[in-house]
């Protein structure tokens, strides 16, 4: 039973982490409190991230500081993002209650309650949890006192014990207390604060703050794949760049320039020793299968058929096997009429592709994947000027596969770049 309970944490600490990354901003002052949802979202900001940081959690800055983000000492936040443990409701509004943890709470309420805005996040099982154990930090020499005056107004109260290895450097004493049912967090924390020697304690109730909360459902089996496009007119740069990318990309594409330059069944041939998946992008227009079924006869795992095509084209396109198409909407006006039209003959593949003409104009294929990744029962692809800084924003949709051209191709370094934008995938899979 443990280790199903580990899962479902895991899996809601992924789901809440990945619905807090699109708040975290991209520049300004960041603060990062604890717990390991926290450090699951250190573990995910995105590497190009430009904001500067301020951590409770020593593991949180070495995560961000390993990532290669700018972490400071101190500062007042934009905005902060902190986990709880447990939540208690009072007239309609939500207090968020800190466990123990790394009995870093009293940091955290610091730099929480400075900020200007407070972004909770948390599994839903802690919606659920019942337990409202407060933790109390208290300086040694008053540590008696307030035990007496705790126990004297009714309160369960424990001291913690000093063989816990969380207390291990701490300078102070910590108690925990187990609340009466009808227990007014709010009243308390007022309380606990007017006692001298308390430093500080679990209950958040006196800073507004929005919450995030990570469903319980578990991940993906099918994660995004990486297609690297070669989309070249020479051999030479072709063999060169798959040679480069093999170890990152799942999916090798002879772009449509390089399957006109060349002899079809040859470059499918060269390329076919980096054992990859081969893309023929063929975009084919008219002789579906007759245009098509050569490339998928020398050893081609998919082949591209427009979108604007007849029916009768895609048709003769599917003749080679519905999991062997893809269907690029690229031109289309209207691209989920269309992929509802092919879908009814059977298509089940289709590549939201922004053209590059069409990027110069700064036009991205984001608001038509939106649409796209909205009907049941397709395949996803994604193309167009996508880099390493775009693909978060892609991947909130989850494509099947991801198609990379120019942000590898045209790098000096092709193997990092594909190294890069790989890992990303996987950590936002």
């Amino acid at each position: 039973m443990a280790i199903k309970h580990n899962f479902v944490n895991q899996n809601e600490k992924k789901n809440t982490a990945l619905k807090a990354l699109k708040l975290v901003p991209s520049k300004g002052l960041v603060g990062l409190g604890s717990g390991t949802t926290i450090d699951t979202l250190a573990g995910i900001i995105n590497k190009t991230n430009k904001a500067e940081f301020v951590c409770v959690s020593k593991n949180a800055r070495k995560i961000l500081q390993k990532r290669g983000l700018f972490v400071v000492e101190k500062g007042r936040p934009d905005s902060v993002f902190d986990g709880a443990d447990s939540f208690v409701k009072k007239a309609g509004k939500l207090i968020a209650i800190k466990g123990a943890g790394a009995f870093g709470f009293t940091k955290e309420k610091e730099l929480d309650y400075s900020a200007k805005k407070l972004i909770i996040i948390a599994g839903e099982s802690k919606l659920k949890n019942k337990s409202h154990i407060v933790f109390v930090e208290v300086k040694k020499p008053f540590l008696n006192t307030t035990i007496k005056l705790l126990r004297k107004v009714g309160l369960n109260v424990k001291k913690v014990p000093k063989t816990n290895a969380l207390l291990k450097g701490k300078i102070n004493s910590f108690l925990k207390i187990t609340p009466k049912t009808g227990t007014n967090f709010a009243e308390l924390e007022r309380f606990l604060d007017g006692i001298n020697g308390v430093v500080g304690n679990g209950i958040f109730s006196n800073k507004k703050f929005d919450l995030i909360i990570g469903k319980n459902t578990p991940p993906s089996q099918s994660k995004t794949r990486l297609q690297i496009a070669l989309d070249f007119d020479n051999e030479k740069q072709a063999l060169d760049t798959a040679r480069q990318v093999k170890d990152y990309a799942d999916i090798i594409e002879i772009g449509t320039p390089l399957v006109k330059a060349l002899n079809e069944k040859q470059i499918i041939e060269k390329l076919s020793k980096f054992k990859r998946k081969l893309f023929v992008d063929l975009k084919t227009m008219d002789a579906g299968y007759f245009e098509s079924s050569p490339a998928i006869r020398y050893g081609g795992e998919y082949v591209s058929v427009l979108g604007v095509a007849s029916d009768e084209t895609v048709k003769g396109v599917l003749q080679n096997g519905v999991d062997k198409v893809v269907v690029d909407l690229i031109g289309c006006k209207d691209v989920v009429l269309r992929i509802k039209q092919l879908k009814k003959i059977g298509a089940v593949n289709f590549e939201v592709h922004a053209a590059i003409d069409d990027q110069k104009k700064g036009k991205t294929p984001l608001e038509e994947v939106a649409k796209a990744s909205k009907i049941k029962g397709i395949n996803i692809w994604t193309a167009g000027g996508i880099g390493l800084s775009s693909l978060d924003a892609v991947m909130e949709y989850k494509p099947a596969v991801i198609v990379v051209g120019g942000a590898v191709t045209h790098s000096k370094d092709q193997r990092n770049a594909a190294k890069h934008i790989k890992e990303r995938i996987l950590e936002l899979s």
